[in-house]
């Protein structure tokens, strides 16, 4: 079987991985250098600079970061799975590089399928790591290795999630559907991560009382957030709660507007999208439109009906539902069982402890501040990811 998978799959980096019982123990030294090599590489690169979540990626991997991830966890007595299955999805760019640095971390040997599509950060990153698989001191790693892309093909997967101890199914919900229904080993660690949507809240109070240079660094922070993965992320705002709202506020909106019109570029499969998905809304008869800009869009909920996934789904592109709140607590009722992030500003951390750490808000998975929305950690979807992909060695 391990022959026929090999044949049909395209082998982007690394080796595929072998059936010897032999992983790495987590925090590995090696993988720690290995890390820290990859993220100078990155650093050093030009082309890099291009790319804010490959900053980002090189950011995490610095040696500071991974011995301060580890000094969070107790490590003794954890060992491996064995060899992780990674299907990652195909319109996050650095998931998969994430993916793969926490199943490194984890001592696992990896099976990471990459987007079909050729993101290009994502491809200085695979001749970043094919030039350090050739260095001496990490040739051990091609084991732990193994970037792959087939088009989709059920039989492909099957037969790889049989050869998994573990699998990271990161494609949402239909992915994550016939995955469940291929047959594994009966031990077999799933860590499943569906459709999700997030939102953000907003205390205008707060907003009111910043300078000029923190309103134009929130509003860099928000358009981080939203619209360099056009609200297709699963932790991108697609709804604004507005704390303490007034008209008089309308200068937030306009300064957003402003810096979209300098910073995003459209083009045109993204506008086709745009206009498509708008047009979806427009028939809908539950929202009311209260602006219309090609560039920023809001909408709002008629006679407060319930959120729906089927019109979540086509809030992208600068499309935003907003909802005006008085109190904290008004959010609860609008988040159901596959809500993901809320990224907030204007709330201390004493607010967000008395209102968050409550049972009615179990839907939460992350709160982290506006601009935080893509920071990969290893906490994800209640997920400690290297917990998961590693068991404790019980020893008396």
């Amino acid at each position: 079987m391990l022959d026929n998978i090999k044949n049909e799959i395209d082998i982007v980096a690394g080796t595929f991985p072998d059936d010897k019982n032999e992983f790495l123990p987590l925090f590995d030294k090696n993988v720690l250098h290995f890390l820290e090599y990859i993220s100078s590489k990155i650093f050093r690169n030009t082309e890099s600079k291009k790319y804010p979540d490959l900053i980002d990626f090189g950011f995490w991997c610095r040696k500071k970061n991974i011995i301060k991830i580890s000094s969070k966890m107790n490590i003794d007595f954890r060992i491996p799975r064995g060899i992780a299955l990674h299907i990652t999805p195909s319109n996050v760019a650095m998931n998969s590089a994430f993916s793969l640095a926490m199943g490194l971390l984890s001592g696992c040997k990896n099976i990471v399928r990459m987007p079909s599509k050729k993101f290009s950060q994502l491809e200085e990153l695979i001749k970043i790591i094919n030039n350090a698989l050739k260095i001496k001191k990490f040739s051990k790693l091609k084991n732990y290795i193994c970037l792959i892309r087939y088009e989709k093909s059920e039989s492909i997967s099957k037969n790889l999630s049989q050869i998994a101890d573990t699998r990271l199914i990161w494609g949402g919900d239909n992915t994550a559907k016939l995955f469940k229904s291929f047959p594994t080993k009966l031990k077999c660690k799933d860590l499943i991560f569906p459709n999700k949507y997030s939102a953000t809240i907003l205390n205008f109070k707060k907003i009111d009382k910043i300078n000029k240079m923190s309103l134009d660094n929130l509003i860099k922070k928000f358009y981080v957030d939203t619209y360099t993965m056009d609200q297709l992320g699963c932790s991108s705002p697609k709804i604004i709660f507005l704390l303490n709202y007034s008209k008089k506020h309308n200068y937030f909106w306009k300064k957003l507007e402003d810096y979209v019109t300098q910073n995003y570029e459209y083009n045109f499969s993204v506008t086709n999208k745009k206009i498509y998905n708008f047009n979806l809304l427009s028939i809908d008869n539950k929202f009311n439109f209260q602006k219309k800009n090609f560039k920023l869009n809001f909408i709002k909920l008629k006679n407060k009906n319930k959120l729906n996934n089927d019109y979540l789904d086509k809030l992208s592109y600068g499309t935003f539902l907003q909802i005006k709140i008085n109190k904290i607590e008004e959010i609860k009722k609008y988040l159901n069982y596959n809500f993901q992030t809320l990224t907030y500003f204007g709330l201390s951390q004493i607010e967000i402890k008395k209102n968050f750490l409550d049972i009615k808000f179990k839907n939460i998975d992350r709160i982290v501040s506006v601009g935080q929305a893509f920071n990969m950690g290893i906490i994800w979807d209640g997920y400690n990811i290297l917990e998961e992909m590693s068991k404790t060695l019980e020893i008396n």
